[in-house]
């Protein structure tokens, strides 16, 4: 029923816009309804399945437009908080106890308890709601990835004393290749089940805002 439901939203997210029955941003100012003139918004009808809104768009095929639209906002937003999370969590774990971790672990903490909505508001409102997509993207970035980094560190610092990165270590494998080839692969498993929560996540947070 999950995968059905997936595909069902995929299909709605790359063919949206040709499954629109009308387009979205055409203003329907006038419509005759049971023999009377009327104006926006009008209700579920055989021309409109879903009605419209105040300015006589077609309800539908706005949702229909607009999920293809969600669905790339949150993608690009996803990608970012992971790779924020991913790195700092990494660099934090492998130099635990540093000034570095202290940092990154006390910024995270300070983050994580703030209430989501109200911070990713005020960052969007601070780097200008006007902006289009940019704003949305950093302010769902920074509410997201101190969850993220923390995780990634907890693993980092587990990992980094198995015998295979020792291994890797004396024969001159350097920090970042021995982060990237083989402790980051370890973690692939984890990092996608952490990727389709983030992801409800976001879309949960973009309704909200």
């Amino acid at each position: 029923v999950g995968g059905l439901l997936c595909l069902g939203l995929l299909v709605v997210v790359f063919f949206g816009s040709r499954l629109a029955p009308h387009n979205p941003y055409l203003l329907v100012g006038v419509e005759k309804v049971n023999g009377t003139y009327m104006g926006p918004p009008f209700a579920p009808s055989a021309r409109f399945p879903w009605g419209t809104d105040a300015l006589g768009r077609d309800l539908l095929s706005l949702i229909l437009l607009g999920a293809q639209q969600t669905f790339l906002l949150a993608t690009v937003a996803v990608a970012a908080r992971m790779a924020v999370g991913i790195v700092l969590g990494a660099i934090a774990g492998w130099r635990r106890g540093s000034v570095v971790d202290r940092a990154i672990v006390g910024l995270a903490q300070v983050i994580t308890p703030f209430p989501i909505l109200l911070l990713a508001m005020l960052i969007i409102l601070a780097v200008g709601i006007r902006q289009g997509v940019l704003p949305f993207v950093v302010g769902l970035c920074v509410v997201g990835w101190g969850e993220l980094a923390q995780f990634v560190r907890a693993e980092v610092i587990t990992l980094k004393s198995r015998p295979f990165v020792e291994s890797a270590r004396a024969i001159g494998a350097e920090p970042p290749r021995l982060i990237a080839a083989h402790l980051l692969p370890h973690l692939t498993p984890s990092l996608i089940a952490l990727v389709a929560i983030e992801f409800s996540g976001v879309l949960m947070l973009l309704g909200e805002l």
